[in-house]
Formats: C-alpha cells, sequence, structure tokens
C-alpha cells in the first residue's frame, strides 16, 4: 500500500490521477493536500525500524509542501477552487502554519458566493459544508476566519436542511435520505460547528448513512452518478466527511461509529493494497482518504 504514496510526477503531481475536467490543476492540489495529510498523520503511528521509508515519505512531503505552497498551481476563478483550498488547509493545520492559513481563508472568502455558499461546478450544500469544517479547523489552529463569512454559510445550509440532515443535491427541496446521505452528516457537522444542531443530530444524520451505504458501496467504482443522485466518484468524499462527523461525537456514538468506518474501509481495498472509487480519480486519491479514515478511526 505504501506504493501508491509515490506515484507521483518530478514536479509533484499524483501521476495516476487523470481528471478530466476544466480545474484539472484545482482538483489536483485538493487531492495532493488530502494525500500530504494523510502521510503526516498516518506515519506518525507507524514504526520503522530501517529508517528508510520514513526518508522516502519525508522526501516526498518536501517536494509536496513547496507544490502547496505555490499558489499558481491553482486554477483561480474556477468553482473548484475551494476544494483545493479546504483541503489545504487540513494539510496547514496540521502544520500548524497559521501564515499559510490566513492566506487560504482570504482566498476561500474571495470565492465565497453571494448566497453563502461555495461551489463545485455549481453552489452546493456537500461543497459548503466541506469548505465549512475545514474553515472550523483554520479557527482551531488560530486563524482569523471572518464571522460573517461562517454565518452566511452555515445559514444557507441551516435554510435547505430536512430531516436526519438531510440537503438537496444543488439547491431546492431536500433530497431523500438515500440520496443525501453521503452529505448529511457532512452538512450536520458544520452546523454542529457552528451551534446550529446537536451532537444527537450529527448522529441521526449519521444513522441515514449507514441504513442507505450499501446503495453507495454498489456504485462505488461507476465513474458518473449511477443510482439517482449516488454517484461513484463522491464515494470517498462522503466516506471521509462522514467519518470526520463521528469524530466529532463523544462516548459510545463516537467509539460504535468510528469502528463501523474501520471496518467499512478494510472490506474494499483492491488487490494490491490501494483503494478506489471513480478510476477518474484514481488510486492515489482513494488510498489517501481510506488511510485518513483508517487513521481517525484507530
Amino acid at each position: 500500500m505504501s506504493e501508491q504514496f509515490f506515484k507521483r510526477e518530478s514536479d509533484g503531481l499524483l501521476e495516476d490521477c487523470t481528471v478530466e475536467i476544466v480545474a484539472l490543476r484545482v482538483e489536483r492540489d485538493g487531492m495532493r493536500a488530502l494525500l500530504e495529510e494523510c502521510r503526516g498523520r498516518w506515519m506518525a503511528g507507524v514504526p520503522n525500524e530501517s529508517g528508510s521509508l520514513q526518508r522516502r515519505i519525508d522526501a516526498a512531503l518536501a517536494r509536496a509542501e513547496k507544490f502547496l505552497r505555490d499558489d499558481t498551481r491553482t486554477n483561480r476563478g474556477e468553482n473548484e477552487e475551494c476544494y483545493a483550498d479546504a483541503y489545504r488547509i487540513l494539510f496547514f493545520a496540521h502544520k500548524k502554519d497559521v501564515k499559510q492559513l490566513n492566506a487560504i481563508v482570504e482566498k476561500l472568502a474571495a470565492s465565497q458566493k453571494k448566497n453563502g455558499f461555495w461551489a463545485h461546478e455549481y453552489t452546493n450544500p456537500f461543497a459548503t459544508g466541506a469548505v465549512l469544517h475545514s474553515l472550523a479547523v483554520a479557527k482551531k489552529s488560530g486563524t482569523e476566519v471572518p464571522d460573517e463569512m461562517l454565518k452566511r454559510a452555515r445559514e444557507g445550509l441551516l435554510k435547505n436542511r430536512a430531516e436526519g440532515g438531510r440537503q438537496p443535491y444543488a439547491g431546492g427541496k431536500a433530497s431523500s435520505e438515500r440520496n443525501s446521505m453521503a452529505r448529511s452528516a457532512l452538512c450536520d457537522l458544520a452546523l454542529f460547528e457552528g451551534g446550529l444542531v446537536k451532537a444527537e443530530d450529527v448522529a441521526a444524520a449519521l444513522e441515514g448513512y449507514w441504513r442507505n451505504l450499501d446503495r453507495l458501496e454498489a456504485v462505488r467504482v461507476c465513474d458518473f452518478h449511477a443510482d439517482q443522485e449516488l454517484g461513484g466518484f463522491f464515494f470517498w468524499h462522503g466516506v471521509f466527511h462522514s467519518a470526520e462527523a463521528a469524530c466529532a461525537l463523544e462516548g459510545e456514538p463516537r467509539k460504535e461509529n468510528l469502528a463501523k468506518f474501520r471496518a467499512q474501509v478494510l472490506s474494499i481495498p483492491e488487490f494490491d493494497g490501494s483503494f478506489i472509487d471513480s478510476h477518474e480519480l484514481g488510486k492515489s486519491y482513494g488510498t489517501a482518504m481510506a488511510l485518513l479514515v483508517l487513521r481517525r478511526s484507530r
């Protein structure tokens, strides 16, 4: 599995990542941030007697960090830039680099839409929830996050919210529990971090995730929507952010949910030990997401 960490080109781009969208560099930047945050957190708990693996990781991290600090790698002006910034926050929060975090927050303030949301192709709750959670992480790390920026986004999510934390795919009426299962806990986490819902609401949204996981798992390796709003290309997005929501719980609910996430991830590796959802996103992204979830579920 560790070999998946080193599939990269000389400039640090993920070698097996071929996302065919306009904001190609933005998506790769976001994936890189996930991968590097994964490396740092995972290897903190992995013994290595020879030190050779750690040296390889240190060298890869140095190249990756240089890449992440280069904002010209981000395709500014495209909606998807919000993911590049949100996931870089996770990396630089782990590094405790407040100066870099402040710069990224300024970029997210600029890319926030008039309705308070952020966008992936179009404004939507799942991109907004992901950004809000990263902003909460940044704020805990000592970053200056404008209250009005958070307020506008959270109010938008709360307005869209239906029973069980259900959210629409884009705008309009909230989707069914099945169709919303991979974004309900994510969005309730963002609202919980803003004091607008209770921990019990986050737990209830996670129950909806588990009730419908078999439907999402059935389309995991499909590259587009294959069951109404469910699509494989958002599989790891849903798993990772739902696991983040579980981490916000306490006591038995936290323990039980994280144990379920660990069992879920360990049930779906590829034959080479890697992980994948959409083939367009590739093994590096899927494996990074899987290892982040496993690290959090220890």
